[in-house]
Protein backbone atom coordinates (compact mmCIF):
# COMPACT_ATOMS: atom_id res chain seq x y z
CA UNK A 1 0.00 0.00 0.00
CA UNK A 2 1.44 3.41 -0.95
CA UNK A 3 1.37 6.42 1.37
CA UNK A 4 -1.69 8.02 -0.26
CA UNK A 5 -3.66 4.79 0.13
CA UNK A 6 -2.53 4.56 3.76
CA UNK A 7 -3.67 8.15 4.36
CA UNK A 8 -7.04 7.53 2.73
CA UNK A 9 -7.52 4.39 4.81
CA UNK A 10 -6.70 6.12 8.12
CA UNK A 11 -9.01 9.00 7.25
CA UNK A 12 -11.96 6.85 6.15
CA UNK A 13 -11.65 4.05 8.69
CA UNK A 14 -10.66 5.95 11.83
CA UNK A 15 -10.42 9.73 11.77
CA UNK A 16 -13.54 10.79 9.89
CA UNK A 17 -15.92 8.51 11.82
CA UNK A 18 -14.55 9.72 15.17
CA UNK A 19 -14.70 13.39 14.18
CA UNK A 20 -18.11 13.11 12.51
CA UNK A 21 -19.56 11.50 15.64
CA UNK A 22 -18.78 14.79 17.40
CA UNK A 23 -20.01 17.06 14.59
CA UNK A 24 -16.61 17.76 13.04
CA UNK A 25 -14.58 16.60 10.13
CA UNK A 26 -11.31 16.88 8.27
CA UNK A 27 -10.32 17.49 4.65
CA UNK A 28 -6.94 16.96 3.00
CA UNK A 29 -5.58 20.26 1.66
CA UNK A 30 -2.30 18.78 0.42
CA UNK A 31 -0.13 15.71 0.85
CA UNK A 32 3.28 15.00 -0.64
CA UNK A 33 4.30 11.92 1.31
CA UNK A 34 6.31 13.79 3.96
CA UNK A 35 4.08 16.78 4.62
CA UNK A 36 0.35 16.76 5.21
CA UNK A 37 -1.96 19.77 5.48
CA UNK A 38 -5.43 19.09 6.88
CA UNK A 39 -8.42 21.40 7.28
CA UNK A 40 -10.78 21.19 10.24
CA UNK A 41 -14.46 21.29 9.26
CA UNK A 42 -17.74 21.44 11.13
CA UNK A 43 -17.73 21.67 14.91
CA UNK A 44 -13.94 21.44 15.15
CA UNK A 45 -13.32 24.79 13.45
CA UNK A 46 -12.40 27.11 16.29
CA UNK A 47 -12.99 24.49 19.01
CA UNK A 48 -10.37 24.96 21.76
CA UNK A 49 -10.36 21.19 22.34
CA UNK A 50 -9.31 20.55 18.74
CA UNK A 51 -5.64 21.17 19.57
CA UNK A 52 -5.71 18.47 22.26
CA UNK A 53 -7.42 16.00 19.92
CA UNK A 54 -4.97 16.74 17.12
CA UNK A 55 -1.79 16.44 19.23
CA UNK A 56 -2.81 13.48 21.42
CA UNK A 57 -4.82 11.40 18.98
CA UNK A 58 -4.74 12.43 15.33
CA UNK A 59 -1.07 13.26 14.75
CA UNK A 60 0.26 10.11 16.50
CA UNK A 61 -2.19 7.97 14.53
CA UNK A 62 -1.19 9.59 11.23
CA UNK A 63 2.51 9.20 12.03
CA UNK A 64 2.02 5.56 12.93
CA UNK A 65 0.41 4.94 9.54
CA UNK A 66 2.59 7.23 7.41
CA UNK A 67 5.94 7.47 9.18
CA UNK A 68 7.33 9.25 12.21
CA UNK A 69 8.91 12.01 10.09
CA UNK A 70 5.51 13.15 8.79
CA UNK A 71 4.93 16.88 9.27
CA UNK A 72 1.25 17.61 9.93
CA UNK A 73 -0.14 21.12 9.62
CA UNK A 74 -3.73 22.15 10.34
CA UNK A 75 -5.87 24.97 9.01
CA UNK A 76 -9.43 26.08 9.69
CA UNK A 77 -9.78 28.23 6.57
CA UNK A 78 -12.33 27.83 3.84
CA UNK A 79 -11.42 25.85 0.73
CA UNK A 80 -10.07 27.93 -2.16
CA UNK A 81 -12.79 29.38 -4.34
CA UNK A 82 -15.40 29.56 -1.58
CA UNK A 83 -16.66 32.60 0.29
Amino acid sequence: MDSREALDRVLSDVLRPVLEADGGGVDVVSFDGGSLVLRWTGAFRGDPGAVYVQERFLVPLLRKALGTDLVVTWTIGLPEGTT
